[in-house]
């Protein structure tokens, strides 16, 4: 290959990484991020420039598969394809090679090359800075607007108690009945038994209408924003996936500024606080504000490569998991519940990973490779040791005078045999002809602002 004394118009790694720098900035900010940009300048000035033209264009193909596919695949998911990512790997391997060796066999074709991963990276840009954006002035009726929610109301019957309501959510939770019917070991009964003993009602076939928890609970705190489509299920949780935000429909939220009109203080011990509730009194650490709070400019580089993917496969992390379930859990027995007020508790049990510091070790499951008959035998083993300590925090007398709902956000996702849509909703202090309108899991925003006066 001729040299060419152009920088930018000969093969070069830093212009290949210009587009990731743009994701590694938006991730997280670090000052120490420069280091790394401008090492890889150094390496492809100084070393990768003196390579002959065929390491180049490999090197090249290598950055492009590790760096790039990852967020190729999850931008054009549900848009283009719906293929996993394992057959999208290898198509997009395909195509990436074919494209390296057409530039290798025209070296002229390495010029447009460059001037599209520059033109990307621009793109890259005004995107993040756009969704920054969006993201400091969020409106929770215009997006409500865009997914086309339309209120629908539910008629309950009034109530006189100033009680405290406390929603209890148990994450990927199914409910006892599909337990049972697999099992046939009555110890799966026992815990709805000890709660229609501590006069709880149960739906024992609560519906979700979603199977995923970005979605389940803001349509919980938003009154339902599944009721207004006729859409299948599957293609429901497909239209929303195309849609960024749901996580500020959670933090900001329909529920609590209603609640907020009739002055009930509500409070978050879930996966985000609220941003018109009241703010713990704890330091409690909010799940989905943070998922790696430790991570440093290193890992953070990698975040987006199929390295990061690979390594959360096989080797996933639960150490910060285990503290949002320690927090929430302690929460839950410490706090001091007051009259005329809501508290979200969010139990991130017993989806996996199975763990519980030394109460329950880590179970590692080498997520690619188990069975399906292995996968829920660890979690049926996970979820009887989770319910046993969750009765015994119920029996607290602090509960005496409470309202509570635990509900599941949607059921257990990962058998063939069960329901992923289908959960178990336990209710104390509610009347049973108001529980028969709530239809699915989405619906609790109605019992709960039906449950204070104003």
């Amino acid at each position: 290959m001729k040299k060419n004394n152009n920088y930018f118009l000969s093969p070069s790694i830093f212009i290949v990484f210009l587009p990731y720098f743009m994701f590694y900035f938006n991730y997280k900010f670090y000052i120490e991020n420069f280091l790394i940009i401008i090492s890889i300048f150094l390496i492809d000035k100084f070393l990768y420039q003196k390579l002959k033209s065929n390491y180049k264009m490999l090197i090249l193909f290598i950055i492009n598969i590790c760096f790039y596919c990852l967020n190729v695949y999850y931008d054009s998911f549900y848009i283009i394809h719906e293929l996993r990512l394992r057959y999208f790997l290898l198509l997009y391997s395909f195509t990436t090679s074919l494209f390296y060796l057409i530039i290798y066999l025209n070296r002229d074709l390495i010029k447009i090359h460059n001037v599209f991963f520059i033109i990307l990276s621009i793109t890259y840009l005004f995107r993040f800075s756009i969704e920054y954006y969006n993201q400091l002035n969020f409106s929770k009726t215009e997006f409500l607007q865009k997914i086309k929610f339309n209120f629908t109301k539910i008629n309950l019957s009034d109530t006189d108690s100033n009680h405290p309501i406390l929603l209890i959510v148990l994450d990927e939770y199914a409910g006892s009945n599909e337990i049972f019917n697999y099992t046939n070991n009555d110890i799966d009964k026992e815990f709805d038994s000890s709660l229609l003993e501590m006069d709880f009602l149960i739906k024992p076939e609560f519906e979700s209408k979603t199977e995923r928890t970005t979605f389940s609970l803001p349509s919980i705190f938003n009154f339902n924003f599944h009721n207004s489509k006729i859409d299948s299920i599957q293609n429901l949780d497909k239209e929303f996936k195309k849609v960024k935000g749901f996580d500020n429909l959670l933090e900001d939220n329909l529920l609590v500024d209603s609640l907020n009109s009739k002055d009930v203080k509500s409070f978050s011990y879930g996966l985000m606080a609220f941003k018109n509730g009241e703010l713990p009194d704890s330091n409690f650490y909010f799940w989905w504000n943070d998922q790696n709070p430790d991570l440093n400019f290193i890992s953070a580089f990698f975040r987006h490569s199929i390295f990061y993917f690979i390594q959360n496969e096989f080797f996933r992390k639960n150490t910060y998991i285990d503290l949002f379930r320690k927090d929430a859990l302690n929460s839950l027995e410490k706090v001091s519940f007051q009259n005329r007020s809501f508290y979200y508790f969010h139990l991130y049990f017993p989806h996996d990973p199975y763990s519980y510091y030394e109460e329950y070790p880590y179970v590692d499951l080498n997520y690619p490779i188990i069975s399906e008959e292995k996968y829920l035998n660890e979690y049926i083993k996970y979820r009887r040791w989770f319910l046993s300590k969750f009765e015994k925090i119920l029996k607290n007398k602090k509960f005496e005078n409470t309202r509570i709902i635990i509900v599941g956000d949607h059921g257990f996702r990962h058998h063939k045999d069960f329901n992923s849509l289908n959960t178990t909703g336990y209710f104390k202090g509610f009347k049973s002809e108001d529980l028969d309108k709530i239809k699915s899991v989405q619906d609790l925003g109605y019992l709960i602002n039906s449950s204070f006066k104003k």
